[in-house]
C-alpha cells in the first residue's frame, strides 16, 4: 500500500471517529438538558421549580412562578381543552417550556420544513410578534421535519430562523409531540389563551385582525 493511500484512509478513519465522538456528545447534551428540565412537567409539580421566573432559563419571555395555578395541568389537544405543557429547545439552543408564556396569547405553529413553498407565512408572523410582543402575545414556530423530513437539528431551527429573519423563537421538535396538533394540514396553527386554555385548534386561514383584537381587548 503507498504511503498516500495509507495517509488517505487514516485520515478518513479519524474523520468518521471525530464525528461519532461529537454525535456522541451532543446525544449527552441533550439528554442532561431532557433531565433537567423535564422534572417539573413529569412530576406536574411546579411548586417544585425555583421561584421567581418560570421556566428555563432562556431569551424569552418568563411569567412569574407564583402565577401558575397550582393543578394548571394539560387536558387535550382540542378548542376548549388545556393546552399540555411541553419544553423543546430553540434556535438558540435553550429550552424553552410553554407553561413559561402562561399569561400571553400564544400561536403556537406547528410546521414541516418541506411543506412550505412561499414565506408568506413566516413573514406575517414576524409581523403579528413584532406588532403584538409588548401587549402580551409570543408566536412559536415549532418545527416537527426537516427540508428532508427527518428529525430536525438545532442546526435546522437556526437555517431557518436565519433564511426568514425571524427574532421570535423557533422551536426543533425531533420527536414530534406538537405534531398531534397537525389533524388537516401544515402548518397548523393553534391559539393558546393567557391561562392555557385552546382557544382555536385550527386557526386558519390566518386572520391578523382577529389575532390583534383578541390580544388587545
Amino acid at each position: 500500500m503507498s504511503p498516500y493511500k495509507w495517509l488517505s484512509l487514516l485520515t478518513i478513519t479519524l474523520t468518521g471517529c471525530d464525528e461519532a465522538a461529537q454525535d456522541a456528545a451532543d446525544e449527552a447534551e441533550d439528554n442532561a438538558v431532557e433531565s433537567t428540565v423535564y422534572s417539573c412537567i413529569e412530576d406536574e409539580d411546579y411548586s417544585s421549580c425555583s421561584a421567581g421566573d418560570f421556566g428555563p432559563e432562556n431569551a424569552w419571555w418568563h411569567t412569574d412562578a407564583s402565577s401558575l395555578p397550582d393543578g394548571l395541568t394539560g387536558t387535550g389537544f382540542k378548542t376548549g381543552d388545556t393546552a399540555h405543557d411541553f419544553i423543546l429547545q430553540d434556535q438558540n439552543g435553550d429550552p424553552v417550556q410553554l407553561y413559561q408564556f402562561y399569561g400571553q396569547i400564544i400561536v403556537l405553529n406547528v410546521f414541516v420544513e418541506w411543506a412550505y413553498s412561499n414565506d408568506d407565512v413566516t413573514h406575517t408572523a414576524e409581523r403579528m410578534w413584532n406588532d403584538l410582543k409588548d401587549d402580551g402575545f409570543v408566536y412559536l414556530s415549532v418545527m416537527v421535519e426537516d427540508s428532508q423530513g427527518a428529525p430536525p437539528s438545532i442546526a435546522s431551527g437556526t437555517a431557518w430562523a436565519s433564511q426568514f429573519g425571524l427574532t421570535h423563537p423557533v422551536l426543533v421538535d425531533p420527536k414530534g409531540s406538537q405534531d398531534v396538533y397537525a389533524q388537516v394540514a401544515y402548518p397548523t396553527l393553534v391559539i393558546i389563551g393567557r391561562d392555557m386554555t385552546i382557544i382555536e385548534s385550527d386557526f386558519w386561514p390566518m386572520n391578523p385582525l382577529w389575532l390583534a383584537e383578541l390580544v388587545l381587548y
